[in-house]
């Protein structure tokens, strides 16, 4: 009986990725971004690109801008985050706030370098949000980050333990019966 849930588990589960649409980059709210990569010279759009081919570390020539009534005493916050495979948490890319603020846009350079805990070649999502007086504005895309599986050996082994351990677990359940 054991087998048959898993059997139909796995077919339910095969037959939503199967069916899930290609993903883009979404944005929503009174906002516009875009990135320039400075080890690929390319820039990306915030509202139009598709999943992005990344490296891990890099400096990102960027804007923002807000599209405000109001431009004068406003205040806001923000964050980008990465969202990695479960177990592993979620990564703080960036975050930004401001109590008093009459800007409507803001431009610079920001260099990161992911730590060695995010895997590398798999699809993850890149969600952003910006909350101003204003208006909100959310977005995502899917991001692959440069690299293969051994390029950052932490996430794969610890990926193949998990795996290991459910496989143990499914068989000791079926030889339980």
């Amino acid at each position: 009986m054991h087998r048959r849930w898993l059997i139909v588990g796995g077919g339910v589960v095969f037959l939503l990725l199967a069916s899930a649409p290609v993903a883009h980059a979404v944005l929503s709210g009174p906002c516009t971004g875009q990135g320039t990569f400075e080890s690929q010279g390319r820039t990306y759009e915030a509202s139009t690109s598709d999943k992005l081919v990344l490296p891990a570390k890099d400096s990102v020539a960027y804007t923002g801008t807000i599209d405000a009534a109001q431009p004068e005493g406003r205040s806001h916050r923000g964050e980008i985050t990465l969202k990695l495979p479960p177990p592993l948490p979620s990564i703080a890319i960036a975050d930004w706030s401001d109590d008093d603020t009459d800007a409507l846009s803001d431009t610079g350079t920001y260099d990161y370098d992911l730590p060695f805990i995010v895997p590398r070649g798999v699809t993850l999502n890149l969600e952003g949000e910006h909350v101003d007086t204003a208006g909100t504005c959310t977005g995502s895309v899917e991001v692959e980050i440069e690299g293969g599986p051994f390029t950052a050996p932490l996430p794969t082994v610890i990926s193949f333990a998990l795996t290991i351990g459910a496989g143990s677990m499914a068989w000791v359940a079926g030889k339980a019966r």
